[in-house]
């Protein structure tokens, strides 16, 4: 007569999980590692998951989203840790400058995965430009031949932001690609540069006004300096979203536009509150309601394909999703 234990009739009947109980299973990435040598790629047959990881950090964040699509394997060699921590200590250098403070963030709410942090906490991105095309009709003179004449007239506004908190700014009629090369090469420390070390390219860079901005609560704070004044500010408060995957931080929608006068030798917050709540003590505020478009992101490779280089007459508007 079999002598039948009760963790056989768990198993058989009710609890058929308890089989794979002591059974240690194999990870995943020597899945591909044994495999048949003809299934894999070249380049997974020469190189080890080591040197492509070397490989794949020199990467910036989504590029490695592009290099997670080729396969499995490379998707699993693109969730490595250390890539995605590079690219949010790039991403919120600004913001968290007390690492104590990011890591404790990690662990409260993303359960220590510097990816889940990098794609569902608000970002910028460094690699291209932020452009917001605004347009608006004007009436024209009155002429002998026409009556009532109007115009569209379009213009686009500028963002090149820097991991260091820094910007660039230019408010322009020129489409992104005859405007990209100017916020491309210029450099965002101190004001403009004087017209000995500029040399021929002095016109190119004249109409560029640095700036600087802070993240706090979700939302973009921008501030942006006359080189002529050192009183009059131009501020915007922004919301940062992905569309349409989270993440691509690819949309800033402006919320708020405004002209700041504050008084000589005084300064103010870059956290200022909304100008309908009334003035705060220490300047004075115009709000702008005019030019508010959601800006769109536009990555340095893509700058002569965009279609924000249409004219008006092929885009009369433009909408950003």
């Amino acid at each position: 007569m079999a002598v039948v234990t009760l963790e056989e009739v768990l198993t058989q009947q009710s609890r058929p999980w308890l089989a794979l109980y002591g059974v240690m299973l194999k990870p995943r990435r020597h899945a591909v590692q044994q495999s048949d040598e003809g299934d894999l790629a070249p380049i997974q047959r020469l190189l080890t998951d080591e040197l492509m990881t070397i490989i794949l950090s020199h990467l910036g964040p989504y590029n490695l989203g592009q290099a997670a699509c080729v396969c499995r394997h490379w998707r699993l060699l693109t969730d490595h840790q250390q890539h995605w921590q590079a690219a949010c200590e790039q991403a919120y250098g600004s913001c968290h400058k007390d690492v104590s403070c990011c890591q404790q963030a990690l662990r409260k709410s993303f359960r220590g995965s510097w990816r889940r942090f990098f794609l569902e906490q608000p970002h910028l991105r460094f690699d291209g430009l932020y452009v917001s095309r605004n347009t608006y009709i004007r009436q024209g003179v009155s002429e002998w031949r026409r009556e009532r004449s109007c115009f569209l007239v379009t213009y686009y506004r500028y963002f090149r932001f820097h991991p260091d908190g820094t910007l660039l700014y230019r408010t322009s009629p020129l489409t992104v690609a005859k405007v990209a090369k100017s916020l491309q090469a210029r450099s965002s420390c101190g004001s403009h540069a004087t017209a000995a070390a500029l040399g021929g390219k002095q016109k190119l860079y004249q109409h560029v006004f640095s700036g600087k901005y802070v993240i706090k609560g979700g939302k973009l704070f921008v501030v942006i300096t006359y080189p002529n004044s050192r009183s009059t500010e131009v501020r915007a408060r922004c919301g940062i979203r992905g569309v349409p995957v989270l993440g691509a931080a690819n949309r800033l929608d402006i919320e708020e536009l405004a002209s700041f006068d504050r008084e000589a030798g005084s300064s103010a917050s870059m956290l200022r509150p909304d100008p309908d709540a009334g003035p705060d003590g220490s300047g004075s505020t115009t709000c702008f309601r005019r030019g508010l478009s959601a800006c769109v992101f536009v990555p340095w490779e893509g700058v002569a394909a965009s279609p924000l280089n249409l004219p008006a007459k092929e885009m009369d508007f433009w909408l950003t999703g």
